[in-house]
C-alpha cells in the first residue's frame, strides 16, 4: 500500500521544521551564555559585547529582507540547508577564535545566515500542508521559537 506523498509530508515537514527552528534558537542564544565568560576571562566590556549583539541583529534584519526575496526564488530545502550549515560554522568560528574582529564577523554572519531559515521554512509548510490543516500547523510552528528559548540553558 503506497502512501500519498502529500499526507506523509503533512506530518513530516511541520514536525521537522519545528525541531529545526527550536535548534536554531539554541544557536541564537549562545551569546547570552558566553557574555559572563567573555567579560570575566577575556576582559571585553559591556559596550564591546553590545556591539557584537547589535551586529547579529542588524545582519538578521537586513537578511530578512534580502533572504525573503532570494528564498522565494530558490529551492527552499537548499536555501534552508545552506543557512543552517553556515550558521553552524559561524557559531563554531565564534567559539574557536576568541579575537574580537573574528567574533564580530562570525556572530554577524550567524545573524545573516539564520535569517535564511524562517521564511523558506514557512513557504515549504504552506506548500505541503492542505489548506484545511494550515492554521493548526501554523499555530504549532509558532511555538518553536518560544520552546527553543525555554529549553535553552540560559
Amino acid at each position: 500500500m503506497s502512501q500519498n506523498p502529500k499526507t506523509g509530508s503533512l506530518r513530516f515537514i511541520p514536525v521537522l521544521s519545528w525541531f529545526l527552528y527550536v535548534t536554531v534558537y539554541f544557536g541564537r542564544l549562545n551569546f547570552s551564555i558566553a557574555i559572563p565568560l567573555l567579560q570575566n576571562e577575556s576582559g571585553y566590556s559591556k559596550t564591546a559585547l553590545g556591539f557584537l549583539a547589535a551586529g547579529f541583529f542588524a545582519a538578521y534584519a537586513a537578511g530578512q529582507f534580502i533572504n525573503g526575496i532570494a528564498g522565494d526564488r530558490m529551492k527552499a530545502r537548499y536555501f534552508i540547508s545552506a543557512g543552517l550549515a553556515a550558521a553552524g560554522i559561524s557559531n563554531l568560528l565564534f567559539c574557536i577564535f576568541p579575537v574580537f574582529p573574528v567574533m564580530f564577523l562570525a556572530w554577524t554572519a550567524n545573524g545573516y545566515f539564520q535569517s535564511m531559515i524562517w521564511g523558506p521554512m514557512l513557504r515549504t509548510i504552506a506548500e505541503c500542508v492542505p489548506a484545511e490543516k494550515l492554521n493548526r500547523t501554523k499555530l504549532f510552528i509558532s511555538t518553536s521559537p518560544g520552546t527553543g528559548y525555554f529549553c535553552h540553558p540560559l
